[in-house]
């Protein structure tokens, strides 16, 4: 076990304490606080899903500004993003880069990922200007977390400190679509294939990477540290609108949100990506195992066994399920 993941580990305990109880007072009144959506219920063991029983619906913006849509009877991230393009004349659902939830700004801890919360805003921010940014890699690692938008874009998550790209600022920024890398063109790829293209690139070598920004309001320009939020109403993180691969939408209890979010930090200190699919599935799995030799038989059998992870990466996420278990027995959080 790496001393990065114990002591991550040892503060996000401190941390899960506090959101559990500010969670159980959120949820006392759920009736009272959500009068015009239907309550999302989940009961069972760790992973239950039950198909969709009626259309849920969502209000909708543009993230420069619009008026507001009502969107619903989407099923999958595509279907969203078409269902948002056709409240808004000139707008095509190829335009959307990514979606935040109850916020305008470029926000990724409130990226619209795999899941979707009851009585959710969501904000669409579509294609802006396009850049030209050339870099030379000086080091191994870019300091790049890159995620996609589920329809073939992907962009900029994080950018680490102190980086080749953290120095380059402005010129990447947090949002941009990663559209071309030299000649090859990264559209329709997922999120590791781009960041593999950029893991093969040779220290010394210079590059292109071309971006497009999201679209900008005037707002943006006048005031860029003022945030517009809204209140979560359901925001436990247990339990949650899905988009799986298969294309279906179901009801599921979801990992809590700071043990994805340990999850998402496991596969980018290895792999340069944030998935909140894979770590929906490594949840999944981890919960139901009793031994680290388990998960691994586990993996090796699972969906995402093409992903190949080294023992190293199982090794952290079975001490961050770990954690959890031992943690939510304690304080009955589970």
């Amino acid at each position: 076990m790496t001393k990065r993941s114990k002591s991550g580990r040892k503060n996000s305990k401190l941390k899960r304490s506090n959101e559990s109880r500010s969670d159980n007072k959120r949820n006392t009144d759920l009736n009272n606080i959500l009068p015009n959506h239907p309550q999302i219920d989940v009961h069972g063991e760790v992973g239950p899903e039950r198909a969709l029983s009626g259309a849920l619906t969502f209000q909708c913006q543009l993230a420069h500004g619009s008026p507001t849509g009502i969107i619903s009877g989407f099923s999958s991230l595509p279907q969203l993003y078409q269902a948002i393009a056709s409240c808004y004349d000139g707008v095509n659902a190829d335009d959307i880069l990514f979606c935040t939830t109850n916020t305008h700004k470029v926000c990724m801890d409130h990226l619209l990922c795999s899941s979707l919360e009851a009585n959710d805003f969501i904000f669409a921010h579509i294609m802006g200007q396009r850049k030209e940014v050339v870099l030379t890699k000086t080091e191994i690692a870019l300091g790049l977390t890159v995620s996609d938008n589920g329809a073939g874009k992907s962009f900029v998550k994080r950018v680490r400190p102190n980086s080749i790209c953290f120095k380059s600022h402005p010129a990447v920024q947090i949002g941009d679509y990663i559209e071309q890398i030299d000649n090859e063109s990264m559209k329709g790829k997922r999120h590791f294939d781009v960041a593999h293209a950029l893991r093969q690139i040779s220290v010394g070598q210079t590059f292109t990477l071309r971006l497009v920004e999201p679209m900008k309001s005037a707002f943006d320009f006048v005031n860029g540290n003022t945030q517009r939020l809204f209140k979560h109403s359901i925001d436990d993180g247990m339990k949650t609108l899905r988009f799986r691969a298969d294309g279906k939408a179901v009801i599921q209890e979801a990992p809590p949100c700071p043990v994805a979010r340990e999850i998402n930090e496991v596969f980018d200190s290895y792999l340069g990506f944030h998935d909140d699919e894979l770590a929906q599935v490594a949840w999944e799995i981890g919960m139901k195992c009793s031994h680290i030799t388990e998960m691994e038989a586990r993996f090796k059998e699972s969906e995402i066994a093409q992903f190949d992870f080294p023992m190293e990466l199982l090794f952290d996420i079975w001490g961050v399920l770990n954690d959890w278990k031992n943690s939510g027995s304690r304080e009955g959080n589970l």
